[in-house]
């Protein structure tokens, strides 16, 4: 929902992840991947945030339409830049298609420094995300 409130997005995540039993792993996806950031620094104990071509990084290269579009997403990505080094980087591992082929977001914008790096195949961001959770989300 892209009138929806950062806090209230925010709120939602915390309620999931707390319904889900607090899972020692969590795995964002694209524009939900700087909502998690917060989520993993704000917990007690951080668990394993795994990032799919998801955007951590660089508010200021987020395009007009999307300020207009999404604002909260904005939001949340200004807030994952400023939280960012409070997470462990070795419980951080990035999902990136190689050679910056996601065409929608800049590879170092997708990346928590000193994290480990999954290297995807050069797919755009959409191709790519399927392909990252078809090939590594865990089967349960």
């Amino acid at each position: 929902e892209t009138n929806e409130e950062y806090s209230a997005k925010f709120d939602r995540l915390l309620t999931r992840y707390e319904e889900a039993g607090k899972p020692p792993t969590v795995w964002a996806v694209s524009a939900g991947a700087s909502l998690a950031v917060r989520l993993c620094v704000e917990l007690v104990e951080q668990p394993h945030l795994n990032i799919i071509c998801g955007k951590v990084l660089g508010s200021q290269n987020i395009g007009e339409h999307y300020r207009k579009r999404a604002p909260a997403f904005v939001r949340s990505v200004e807030y994952s830049q400023t939280l960012y080094e409070q997470l462990d980087p070795n419980l951080c591992t990035n999902y990136i298609p190689k050679e910056n082929a996601d065409g929608v977001i800049d590879t170092s914008d997708m990346t928590i420094p000193g994290s480990k790096i999954v290297d995807l195949p050069p797919l755009h961001h959409a191709r790519a995300i399927g392909y990252a959770l078809l090939r590594y989300l865990p089967k349960s």
